[in-house]
């Protein structure tokens, strides 16, 4: 397509020195006419040739000197001329650059990624993950995180608890010595000089976990499990647990007999 434009535009060129570049102003306008359309490849040139073939006009309508316009007119043809001479040539070597870098191979390896991939690409990923290793320090230091912590720990030992007591539950009585010679220890839930009026029924599950202790005996880790969450301060946990403990021990009590 410029390869046309350039040939037309050659056809039309004229010398800007030469004063008899058209023989009066009715060929200038056909002229003039035929360079306009071929120029608005280039925006900056084609409004610099409007407004000196309009000024060329006015002044031929006013009947004063317009030879300086015309030649900035015919000076602006010769611009394009030169223009699309050597345009061919720097968008082949452009689109050649271009095509070289759209090259890909057939397998992305770590050697091509080397030497292929810039070095700022590299640090922004460094930098990507050096703040995603900040956040979650940072996070992991947060009240938030070690509250979901907790009650997600909590869970796991709800989950185990449950588990145990139905295994509990399924003790055949051929097993029961073996059962029953896991569990010893001593000592009692202490609950004195906490506040455990907000959670109904937890305060009379340890009295009753504590005053059967004596006859049924449990594992002191057990014991332990309820005294960390009254530590703690997490009354839920620690009333489902003081449950669990108290229905083992009236499965235990079932074994006996």
């Amino acid at each position: 397509m410029n390869n046309e434009i350039l040939g037309r535009l050659k056809k039309l060129q004229r010398n800007r020195s030469d004063t008899n570049a058209f023989a009066n102003y009715d060929e200038f306008l056909p002229w003039s006419d035929s360079v306009s359309p071929l120029l608005e490849f280039d925006d900056v040139i084609h409004e610099r040739f409007i407004f000196w073939t309009n000024h060329v006009k006015s002044a031929h309508r006013s009947g004063r000197e317009h030879h300086d316009a015309l030649g900035e007119a015919i000076g602006l043809v010769n611009q394009a001329i030169t223009k699309l001479e050597l345009q061919p040539q720097a968008r082949q070597s452009k689109d050649k650059k271009i095509s070289e870098q759209l090259k890909y191979p057939n397998k992305v390896t770590l050697k091509w990624l080397h030497h292929n991939v810039h070095w700022t690409l590299w640090a922004w990923l460094l930098g990507l993950l050096i703040s995603a290793f900040t956040f979650g320090v940072f996070v992991a230091d947060t009240p938030i995180y070690k509250s979901l912590k907790s009650n997600f720990s909590g869970t796991n030992i709800e989950r185990k608890l449950t588990h145990k007591e139905s295994k509990s539950s399924d003790i055949n009585l051929q097993n029961s010595l073996e059962y029953l010679s896991q569990y010893s220890g001593t000592g009692n839930i202490i609950y004195e000089g906490y506040n455990l009026s907000s959670y109904s029924g937890l305060e009379e599950t340890l009295k009753t976990v504590n005053s059967q202790r004596i006859e049924y005996p449990m594992r002191a880790v057990d014991i332990t499990v309820v005294q960390q969450f009254l530590d703690s301060g997490n009354l839920k946990m620690a009333y489902f647990t003081a449950s669990q403990l108290k229905k083992k021990q009236i499965n235990l009590a079932k074994i006996r007999r």
